[in-house]
């Protein structure tokens, strides 16, 4: 059983959604996106959930069952999302799933998860703290960009590269542990964190992008592999560290 694209987009009478259907295997796209849910139940023969229930303002209590493996664009725009549980089940985060999901202060990631796509949490502004398992392998591109409460970032032992943007504009994130698998910082990924003031680069890394701390203005400190020759000429531009630098 199906529920088609935009089976009830912007449908005005809907406050609260029980499904119980366990025949229920797929939800379209936008299928309840722009109505007033404050609160979903999903079944558990459900696999996968995209956008369903983006720019659902009024959202805050969402159930998810065990059976979920992914999710992607399906929180988008939720504004009055505060907190949710993450079934273990989970493997990926896709595209925009958290993007602008302003209220969310904090959230707990499943240890079976590998993957956070693009623009993930892009704009959850309220988050302040957030556990990334070990196992994640990915973070794409804008994936937390102006998370600006976000203090301290723990990056995964299994992480071999930091999308583009992917920090930009945590202006309090003041702490980053990097493990030494990881490869590629990309273009931008810590530009205008003002509060960031040392950083110890591993030994893995092979390459540091354009601007990728530009504009950090309190980074005074760089520690570990301080052989920046794979280091693009701006990548410090505008940090104090900038003035030790023969790029």
């Amino acid at each position: 059983m199906c529920i088609g694209d935009c089976c009830c987009f912007g449908c005005k009478n809907i406050s609260f959604l029980h499904l119980s259907f366990t025949c229920l295997s797929h939800l379209g796209q936008n299928a309840f996106s722009n109505t007033p849910l404050q609160s979903v139940v999903l079944p558990s023969s459900l696999f996968f959930l995209s956008s369903s229930f983006a720019f659902c303002t009024s959202l805050t209590s969402i159930y998810l069952p065990s059976s979920i493996k992914n999710l992607s664009g399906s929180f988008n725009g939720c504004l009055s999302l505060k907190e949710i549980t993450l079934p273990q089940s989970i493997t990926s985060l896709g595209e925009e799933t958290f993007k602008n999901c302003s209220q969310l202060k904090s959230l707990l990631l499943p240890s079976s998860l590998i993957q956070l796509q693009n623009y993930c949490f892009f704009g959850c502004e309220s988050l302040i703290n957030i556990e990334i398992p070990a196992t994640v392998t990915r973070f794409g591109l804008y994936c937390f960009k102006d998370c600006k409460h976000l203090t301290q970032i723990q990056i995964p032992k299994k992480l071999l590269c930091i999308g583009a943007h992917c920090f930009e504009n945590c202006i309090f994130l003041e702490s980053v542990l990097f493990y030494n698998s990881l490869e590629r910082l990309e273009d931008c990924c810590f530009l205008f964190c003002l509060g960031l003031e040392e950083i110890h680069l591993p030994t893995s890394l092979t390459y540091i992008g354009q601007d990728s701390f530009a504009n950090c203005v309190q980074l005074k400190k760089v520690t570990g592999k301080t052989d920046l020759c794979f280091a693009n000429q701006h990548s410090f531009f505008n940090t104090p560290y900038s003035s030790q630098l023969n790029l």
